[in-house]
């Protein structure tokens, strides 16, 4: 079983994928327009909306909301995010990719291609309104987005190694070998993200929200991070489970940092049925001290998808660090507390 297959680290599951060898000059120049021309491909797809039933088009959808967390953070309209375009991210001299963080504007960053117009309605429950400290249907919608949020993440990497197997020159061995990790990305899709989204659909259609475990945390301030990730309740040991129960979905849950000028939320969620590996979760975030840390480590360590504060990110002395630990746990190895950054800094 290839161990980034089961991964949800997407753009590290992309380049594991496709580098094999270091390429000679005329080959790089002949993988570089390769990346440009799949990165264009990727861009000019249409999807469907991801609402069950509904056959309209999607639109760019916000994983974080533009005009609440992202908004508080942004300077000048802006915010840095990690810039996964991989015809960008390619560095030609040594035919290798580099994770750079880019300062794009607030509305433009945590996009995808998720939901039609009417059903975008469905996140006013907790984009509208406050967001409620035991408010069960509030977190059921936020954890059923962020679940349809990683789908549409997943769905891309999919795409772009399709094309990438279509396009390639590479030989059959290769491509027999890469096909094999997409027929196995197609099974981990339906597994993991569809078994969820299913249950948080079903949920929000029967108004219960008894099989859904939530934990909601308010702190002072803004944090001047924003973060709506999945993450699976084993960490960087999840193949070891995964090997064992290869034919269940992997136990996730949602991670949702939603700062705001006067205070900031902090929302966790899983299914209930999974409430017997997230007991270290809850004792994590019982304490201020450990709280901070686990904090830092989801937004910047086991996810790819938070928006940082201009000030906040261009002041922290050792970015190549941060990045560099967000890389896959086979690149980077088991995570140690002395490799989690200090940036999040709860009052």
């Amino acid at each position: 079983m290839d161990e980034s297959a089961i991964h949800a680290r997407i753009l590290n599951l992309t380049v594991k994928a496709i580098t094999f060898y270091m390429r000679n000059r005329k080959e790089r120049a002949k993988f570089k327009s390769l990346l440009v021309k799949i990165e264009k491909h990727l861009e000019k797809k249409r999807y469907k909306c991801l609402y069950d039933g509904c056959n309209t088009s999607a639109i760019q959808s916000h994983s974080q909301q533009k005009n609440g967390p992202l908004r508080s953070i942004a300077e000048a309209g802006k915010v840095y995010r990690l810039d996964d375009d991989l015809q960008k991210r390619y560095n030609f001299s040594d035919d290798s990719f580099k994770m750079e963080f880019a300062l794009k504007g607030f509305g433009e960053s945590s996009t995808f291609p998720g939901f039609c117009n009417e059903h975008e309605k469905l996140f006013s429950i907790f984009e509208n309104q406050k967001i409620g400290l035991q408010n069960n249907q509030q977190f059921c919608v936020m954890f059923y987005r962020t679940l349809c949020y990683e789908k549409a993440r997943k769905r891309r990497e999919i795409d772009r190694l399709e094309r990438f197997i279509e396009d390639s020159d590479y030989s059959f061995t290769r491509k027999r070998d890469l096909q094999g990790k997409l027929d196995f990305d197609r099974t981990e899709l339906k597994r993991a993200c569809d078994y969820q989204i299913d249950a948080a659909f079903n949920m929000m259609k029967s108004a219960d929200y008894s099989l859904l475990s939530s934990e909601c945390i308010k702190v002072e301030g803004n944090l001047n991070v924003s973060c709506s990730t999945v993450l699976n309740l084993h960490l960087d040991d999840f193949l070891a489970y995964r090997m064992e129960h290869q034919n269940n979905p992997l136990p996730a849950f949602t991670f949702n940092l939603l700062p705001g000028k006067e205070c900031s939320f902090i929302v966790f969620s899983w299914l209930s049925e999974f409430d017997s590996h997230a007991q270290w979760l809850l004792e994590g975030i019982s304490k201020k001290e450990t709280l901070e840390v686990l904090l830092n480590r989801f937004a910047f360590c086991d996810s790819e998808d938070s928006c940082i504060n201009p000030t906040l990110w261009e002041n922290l002395s050792a970015v190549d660090k941060v990045i560099e630990n967000m890389h896959h746990v086979s690149t980077r190895g088991k995570l140690q507390d002395s490799m989690i950054p200090k940036i999040i800094k709860l009052p």
